[in-house]
């Protein structure tokens, strides 16, 4: 009786390789003509699924990459597979121009190369924190908790009421206000440093609501998934499986577009409704306001030489420590500059205004080196980083790059030591009350 043979697996490293090697060539040699969007918009496809395969049994990080890849495979359906059926007015005018086949080869090498950079994801042990050894019954007992709690509640209060640029109910309203997305960050803080006090833990899910039920009522949806998605997170114990964040995934979709047909047409229970919803299919119009905005970008970086795109790279790295980073957006100086768009431009137009296809192949690199070390470590910080750059994922993929090195990295890690300080003073109390009470008996 015959052995059974070993299953050969599959060497993902090479498949990654040959995969970015096909998208370059395909960079190079397609022409920027709209009859290659259709092989672009492919290639995108079997990118996001194979990263969808290879991620599929990695812990913390299949929710961000499940993200990335509905997006992706969104964004092929819209402006690279049904481009004449899914443009609006203004965007009609910029299919045929050279920007434009450029900007989808763009998405295409920026996803390449990210999913070759983050690699395989080999999880270190976690990390001890003196701080968090301390018993919960005498943290609950230390001064420094209804300090802590007390300033998260006006901090989150403050955001709630002023952070958010409300218009009228049922239309449409980017919130541009950072206070708002800063507030998460402070939610995310406050639920993982106070998960002894319930009654905390009820205002917290109260908040929550609140925040997603607003950010809807104005017509912002993109400002409420943050808040989901966080508690997915905080609630799933990084047992989220690939299949469930695609089925979920699939039906976010839905429900934005069925929003979005509320927020034009104040109909929501008709058969008409239902039949634009899935006509519309994966279609998502922030996806394709983002990808006319950034061909917009594109042609805006023609007109300009490369010291003014080299200084405005500068300018917007410094303003992520002085602020002042929507001065630098480079939706509005296009628009300004006469290159009309409506909003948006994705994160690897950025990099290609400041440096070509070679500024996109470098920081697709630097932002997928970051990925694979957060998600393969486990310490107290990377555990925040994770959450954080899960839950802006949307903004830094289909955005700015703001939302990845400072709301999701620089912004976490300034609120890290401010609550580990905290947090040792909480240890150092709970060892005097110990000893105190050791001493008394």
């Amino acid at each position: 009786m015959n052995a059974k043979q070993p299953k050969r697996k599959i060497n993902l490293p090479i498949v990654d390789i040959v995969s970015t090697i096909v998208s370059i060539f395909a960079i190079i040699f397609l022409e920027n003509s709209v009859s290659s969007l259709p092989f672009i918009g492919i290639l995108i496809i079997l990118t996001s699924l194979y990263m969808i395969f290879k991620y599929r049994k990695s812990g913390a990080i299949t929710l961000l990459i499940g993200i990335l890849t509905l997006i992706s495979i969104s964004f092929a359906y819209s402006v690279c597979l049904n481009t004449q059926s899914t443009a609006f007015n203004w965007q009609i005018p910029l299919i045929n121009t050279e920007s434009n086949i450029v900007n989808a080869k763009n998405f295409l090498l920026f996803l390449s190369i990210l999913s070759l950079s983050i690699g395989k994801i080999r999880i270190k042990e976690k990390e001890t924190i003196t701080a968090e050894k301390a018993p919960s019954e005498s943290i609950a007992k230390s001064k420094y908790v209804p300090v802590m709690i007390v300033g998260c509640v006006l901090i989150l209060l403050y955001a709630l009421i002023f952070g958010f640029d409300r218009g009228t109910i049922g239309s449409y309203a980017s919130n541009t206000n950072v206070i708002y997305e800063y507030a998460l960050i402070v939610f995310i803080f406050a639920w993982q440093y106070t998960k002894n006090n319930k009654a905390f833990k009820i205002f917290l899910i109260i908040y929550a609501i609140l925040y997603c039920s607003q950010g809807l009522l104005f017509g912002d949806r993109s400002s409420c998934f943050p808040m989901i998605l966080a508690m997915l997170i905080l609630n799933s114990k990084n047992n989220i499986k690939m299949k469930y964040v695609l089925i979920v995934g699939f039906l976010g979709i839905l429900s934005a577009n069925i929003i979005d047909i509320f927020r034009n047409t104040g109909d929501l229970f008709s058969a008409s409704t239902l039949q634009e919803t899935l006509s519309r299919g994966l279609f998502v119009n922030t996806i394709s306001y983002s990808f006319y905005g950034g061909t917009q970008i594109l042609r805006y970086g023609l007109s300009l030489s490369t010291g003014q795109r080299l200084t405005h790279m500068l300018n917007y790295a410094s303003s992520f420590i002085t602020g002042g980073s929507n001065k630098y957006n480079l939706t509005v100086m296009a628009d300004a500059a006469g290159f009309l768009n409506k909003g948006g431009g994705l994160s690897s137009n950025y990099f290609y205004f400041w440096g070509g296809f070679i500024g996109v192949i470098i920081f697709a690199i630097i932002i997928g080196r970051i990925i694979n070390y957060v998600f393969s470590h486990n310490s107290k910080l990377c555990d925040i980083f994770k959450i954080t750059l899960t839950i802006f994922s949307i903004r830094w993929f289909v955005y700015y790059p703001t939302a990845f090195f400072r709301t999701a990295l620089f912004v976490p890690l300034v609120g890290y030591y401010i609550s580990k300080f905290f947090s040792n003073r909480i240890h150092q109390e709970t060892e005097k009350l110990a000893i105190s009470e050791r001493t008394t008996i």
